[in-house]
């Protein structure tokens, strides 16, 4: 059987609470690495590709595997990785639905070469 993967798609994940002028993230009191929590965020953007899940996620920069809801029960067809350090950001998938994605809070497009 030939699998044929979607193209990649990217989900940006902007908050003024997060960002100075320029669209760089910026330290926030008591927040660890300065930003707020990426879970929401990153779960929305799987959601928005069809990985719907109750699954925790966890930003730890691990591969992990999990359950998307709608597939046989205990399947854990789908995958992500999130880096929680700046630039906190992430790449999800399913073999099963063949989509992949990436994610990164802020704006993308002002990521510098270090970054």
């Amino acid at each position: 059987m030939i699998h044929t993967e979607k193209p990649r798609q990217r989900w940006n994940a902007t908050g003024a609470d997060d960002t100075d002028s320029t669209g760089n993230l910026t330290p926030r009191p008591g927040v660890r690495h300065g930003a707020a929590d990426p879970e929401p965020a990153f779960r929305n953007a799987m959601a928005a590709a069809g990985l719907v899940t109750s699954a925790p996620i966890v930003a730890d920069g691990a591969l992990h595997r999990f359950h998307v809801e709608g597939d046989r029960r205990g399947s854990r067809n789908a995958w992500y990785v999130l880096h929680a350090d700046p630039p906190i950001s992430g790449a999800f998938g399913s073999w099963k639905l063949a989509v992949s994605g990436t994610w990164t809070a802020g704006d993308r497009d002002r990521l510098t070469r270090e970054d």
